[in-house]
């Protein structure tokens, strides 16, 4: 994946390539920009301190780049002027449902920031919530469009992005939809659905098929579960029971994808 090659580039400058493969583990993204010009980097590091509450040290800014550390993290913000053409995101902008002009927009983006925030593997959780305060900092201070995680083949406009973070300020949420892609579908009377970014907090994707149920009963199910396997820091395994708001208990079982061809999933029977 070209966003986490360019994020390894940037981890290497501080950390052995060996000792970053066993300790660390990596966030990238990127906020698509709407103009050519390389913004203040500062002002992010700035924005991230007197709006989201976090302290930053050793901020080092270069040319094209800032570092610095924060949370027991590092975080790198790397500017590059060509925009981003590959299929990827094509791919993900046109299966976007969150942003419906996906497709249309982003196209138009001139330039990008690579975010890339590393630290302790075991701090997935807190690694994924240092990312968004600083692409949300990153959307703020600059004329910018939206956000691409090419892990999870995830675009996600910048009203959209702002407004999930929000919660990580009062402490009132997890902005799951800013982290994990949910496909929802509907084909010929049987409702489907299916995370693809679970795996990054150390869980198996899941996926959802019946004939009995809602593509709303999917997508909710589907949330639940794994927003429940987030917060709990718990991840999920065959074998599992799952019970639904409406008191259903619900199995995960262990198998191969029927939508994540060729990937070993929990399908939730329901």
């Amino acid at each position: 994946m070209r966003l986490l090659s360019l994020a390894f580039c940037c981890l290497t400058l501080m950390v052995g390539a060996s000792s970053a493969t066993a300790q660390y583990k990596v966030v990238t993204g990127a906020v698509l920009l709407s103009e050519g010009k390389q913004p203040d980097l500062k002002k992010i590091a700035q924005q991230l301190q007197q709006k989201w509450d976090t302290k930053t040290d050793s901020l080092t800014v270069r040319e094209h780049t800032a570092t610095f550390t924060a949370n027991e993290a590092t975080v790198s913000i790397a500017f590059f002027e060509a925009p981003d053409r590959t299929e990827d995101l094509v791919a993900a902008s046109g299966i976007s449902w969150l942003w419906k002009r996906a497709e249309f927009d982003i196209p138009n983006h001139k330039s990008q920031l690579i975010i890339t925030v590393f630290g302790d593997h075991r701090r997935a959780l807190e690694l994924y919530m240092l990312f968004t305060r600083v692409t949300a900092s990153a959307l703020e201070t600059t004329p910018s469009m939206g956000v691409y995680m090419n892990n999870q083949y995830l675009v996600l406009e910048k009203g959209f992005y702002l407004t999930a973070a929000e919660g990580l300020k009062a402490r009132q949420s997890v902005p799951i939809y800013c982290w994990v892609y949910f496909g929802i579908m509907d084909e010929e009377g049987m409702s489907g659905g299916y995370t693809y970014g679970l795996s990054e907090f150390g869980s198996p994707e899941l996926e959802c098929r019946s004939r009995a149920a809602t593509v709303a009963d999917i997508h909710h199910l589907l949330y639940e579960t794994a927003l429940k396997s987030i917060e709990t820091r718990t991840p999920l395994k065959g074998g599992d029971q799952y019970s639904t708001g409406a008191g259903d208990k619900l199995i995960l079982r262990a198998s191969k994808g029927y939508y994540l061809k060729d990937i070993d999933v929990l399908q939730i029977d329901f």
